[in-house]
């Protein structure tokens, strides 16, 4: 009895991992439309977007419930641990996908005002989707955790430094004020982003 447990278990932790590893692709494709959106608004991603949160909504309520009945019979301290680990990234990647869809939200309401970002603006923005999108492409792998650590605090860094700057844009007139409070609330976005996904990489190491 205790084999066939511990195979099942296995086998559960596999479709888990796989179900993970399919949240994990839809999600980061979405961070990647998002920021392609913001710097060519004429590049309509909202519904591919769109469908996107869907399917990771979908996905993360079934990942709950999947763990949620597998846990009512197993027994392995360490299976366990996995599956909490596995639960806290489907939860952060329902996140992102929000953060995302906040930046859609931003970006409608740029179109629907007439609300245009400065060219240094769109500089700043292409900056930090470079580090965002490194940090996409390793955070699921353990062996890069330090490295995720520093391009998060990188994140935050940039953060600061670009609302400072675009203080400094309103106050010399180079931008509008309606585009500064556009900008400052996707900056918070971006930050929230890079603390998910530093989320994200700390769980992992735990599997």
């Amino acid at each position: 009895d205790k084999n066939i447990r511990i195979g099942n278990s296995s086998l559960h932790i596999e479709n888990l991992k796989q179900e993970i590893k399919r949240m994990y692709a839809i999600t980061k494709e979405s961070i990647e439309l998002g920021f392609e959106n913001l710097i060519n608004p004429e590049a309509n991603y909202e519904s591919k977007i769109n469908k996107n949160e869907d399917l990771i909504d979908k996905l993360n309520e079934g990942i709950i419930k999947y763990i949620t009945l597998n846990l009512q019979t197993e027994v392995n301290i360490e299976v366990i641990a996995t599956y909490g680990a596995y639960l806290s990234i489907s939860n952060n990647l329902e996140r992102l996908s929000d953060h995302v869809m906040n930046i859609v939200y931003e970006i409608k309401e740029m179109s629907e005002k007439n609300i245009t970002l400065s060219e240094k603006t769109i500089e700043e923005i292409k900056e930090m989707k470079a580090v965002i999108l490194e940090m996409t492409e390793k955070a699921m792998d353990p062996y890069f955790f330090n490295e995720i650590k520093n391009l998060e605090t990188k994140t935050d860094k940039l953060t600061v430094l670009f609302r400072e700057n675009t203080f400094s844009r309103l106050k010399d007139s180079i931008c509008t004020a309606e585009g500064s409070i556009v900008y400052s609330t996707l900056l918070i976005n971006f930050e929230r982003i890079g603390d998910h996904l530093l989320n994200v990489s700390e769980d992992v190491v735990k599997l």
